[in-house]
């Protein structure tokens, strides 16, 4: 049972994050098939078509690994998981469409 001293703890986990970014969703990129959550290439900060270079999720922000050209693809997650938030944020991962024959 979570006392009220640990749900505050939990609302300044919550908005620890950086002051000057606004929190965002992050989207793989299309071309990226292996890459490392950590690196700035494998992130676009609008689609997963995008070019940006967004850098890594943040406290919070959503990551969407979402593709549709059933292209299989590999996140490795190189970072400790309350760092980037992966646990308090939003994580969708999905791929549709027939793989390569």
């Amino acid at each position: 049972m979570l006392s009220l001293r640990s749900g505050v703890a939990v609302a300044v986990i919550l908005s620890a994050g950086p002051a000057s970014e606004t929190l965002a969703t992050r989207f793989w990129k299309n071309g990226v098939t292996t890459g490392t959550w950590g690196a700035n290439p494998s992130w676009n900060s609008t689609s997963a078509a995008g070019t940006d270079n967004a850098g890594q999720t943040f406290v919070g922000e959503a990551a969407r690994i979402v593709h549709t050209d059933g292209v299989a693809r590999t996140a490795t997650l190189d970072l400790s998981t309350p760092t980037i938030g992966l646990m308090i944020g939003i994580l969708t991962i999905d791929l549709t469409a027939s793989g390569p024959s």
